[in-house]
């Protein structure tokens, strides 16, 4: 993680369920949920801030939309 370059929401806490996005783009490419909150991320500015619970390509978004 390098949060000097990031545009992180302040005032997450651990636990919070987030949208991750790439430069340039509209949608979010991941849902994660916060394992630091963005304090303790800009403070240590290491390690893994969000763990990835969902990614665009994976088997979720594969599936077809039900109705």
């Amino acid at each position: 993680i390098n949060a000097e370059y990031m545009g992180m929401t302040e005032g997450l806490v651990k636990g919070s369920v987030v949208s991750l996005f790439v430069e340039g783009k509209k949608a979010p490419v991941a849902i994660g949920v916060m394992k630091m909150s963005t304090d303790e991320i800009r403070s240590t500015n290491k390690g893994n801030g969000v763990e990835n619970v969902h990614y665009l390509g994976d088997g979720l978004w594969a599936n077809p939309i039900l109705d």
